[in-house]
Order: C-alpha cells, then sequence, then structure tokens
C-alpha cells in the first residue's frame, strides 16, 4: 500500500510526529477562562482539495486563522478542533499544518473526542469554511463567521468574512 519498507516507515514516523505536534498544543482547561473571546474554528478535511475548485480565496485553512487573528481584538482567543477524519489527509500536510500553528499566539486546540454540539456553549463566535456545523452552531444561537459561501449564509447570524467590518 505504501510502497517499500522505508517509505512505509517514513509515513509512520510523520504521522506520529504530526500527532505529537497536534497533542502538544492541545488544551483543556482553557474552556472555563472568562475575560476573553472566544472563537471557535473547525477544521475541514483536505480543504484545498476542494476549496481551491471553488471561487474562494480561503483554500488554505492556515490563510483562516491568520484571517481570524487579524479580524479578532486582541482579548480574543482561538481554538482550533480538528476533524476527527483528519489522519487520513497527508501526514507531511499535518505536520507542517501544526509545526505552522504552534509558531503562532492565542491559538489553541481542543481535543478531537469532544462532539461539536458539546463545546457550543463555551464559545463566543464560531468559524467555518462551510461546514454543516455552522448550521448546528446557528441552531444553537451563535454566530457563525463563514470563510466560503455555505446555503445558511443568508440566515440571521452567519457572516461572511470578508463583509465584517467590525467584530
Amino acid at each position: 500500500m505504501y510502497g517499500n519498507k522505508s517509505r512505509y516507515l517514513s509515513y509512520k514516523y510523520i504521522n506520529k510526529d504530526a500527532d505529537n505536534l497536534r497533542i502538544s498544543l492541545e488544551k483543556n482547561d482553557l474552556l472555563n477562562q472568562k475575560n476573553f473571546i472566544k472563537i471557535l474554528y473547525f477544521l475541514k478535511i483536505q480543504p484545498e482539495a476542494t476549496e481551491i475548485f471553488s471561487d474562494s480565496k480561503y483554500f488554505d485553512q492556515l490563510m483562516v486563522i491568520d484571517k481570524l487573528q487579524n479580524l479578532a481584538p486582541h482579548n480574543s482567543q482561538i481554538f482550533i478542533k480538528e476533524h476527527p477524519d483528519q489522519k487520513r489527509n497527508d501526514p507531511m500536510a499535518r505536520a507542517n499544518f501544526w509545526n505552522s500553528i504552534s509558531k503562532k499566539k492565542n491559538i489553541f486546540v481542543l481535543p478531537t473526542e469532544d462532539t461539536p454540539s458539546s463545546l457550543f456553549r463555551h464559545f463566543d463566535v464560531i468559524a467555518t469554511l462551510e461546514g454543516t456545523v455552522g448550521w448546528e452552531a446557528l441552531r444553537n444561537l451563535k454566530p457563525v463567521i463563514c470563510f466560503g459561501r455555505p446555503w445558511y449564509l443568508s440566515m440571521p447570524g452567519a457572516f461572511y468574512v470578508d463583509e465584517i467590518l467590525d467584530f
């Protein structure tokens, strides 16, 4: 499946390295902190494979996080929730992503076991490319920042990122 044995071992090593990087960024105790605007961003599985062909300029999730950091006030924290199937992605891409995230300030990672519905109550704003998690957030009366143009964008509480002037 992976070719020869050395390729397989490299694949396993990079995958383990990506997992260790991600786990080192994981925080559990920050959800109960006050005095911060907490933003939850849900990662999409391989957005580059689908979003690059749409008219969205936010096909790279690091670009999304950079935009959120620039848009959010100084007293905000951004939390990332990885999709449970994220391990299907290329391990090198995951390792590069988590390495880049580790260098950013006020970015935290949540455990993959947490379900979206259990997380909504802890956050002030939900951000997504265009996933169904945005619709779930709207149904839980949470404002949603969309980096794509999902079908629920015209609903009250959904905002397209490039049309937000004041957070």
